[in-house]
């Protein structure tokens, strides 16, 4: 998987085949990619968007379980730690938090 910054050198160059009208100015695509890393490692809500439902972090290495990657989880105390979601081909075939956290609850999450 490409960083930020290497997405966005290559969309730099990629554009340098643009007549030179069409091209943006050099300090945009380093504006791009801060902004890109500022979004990465923003937290969020469970209420808004839950990992599997982001197809670049399922991962299906493993044959009748479908999981995510690591990801970072806040509970609503607080605690950070990795996790990852979990659905089983049998029994339960609901996603789910692999790790549970007694008397707390995750909130939050965000990409390694």
């Amino acid at each position: 998987m490409k960083t930020i910054e290497q997405k966005a050198f290559d969309k730099y160059i990629s554009d340098q085949s643009l007549p030179i009208h069409k091209r943006m100015d050099p300090s945009c695509y380093i504006d791009w990619a801060n902004f890109g890393a500022r979004e990465v490692l923003e937290w969020i809500s469970v209420d808004e968007e839950l990992p599997e439902e982001t197809k670049s972090l399922l991962d299906n290495s493993i044959e009748d379980v479908e999981r995510t990657v690591k990801v970072l989880v806040m509970t609503d105390n607080g605690n950070v730690t990795d996790n990852r979601r979990i659905k089983m081909a049998v029994g339960e075939k609901e996603w789910k938090w692999f790790m549970g956290y007694e008397g707390e609850t995750i909130v939050k999450w965000r990409i390694l």
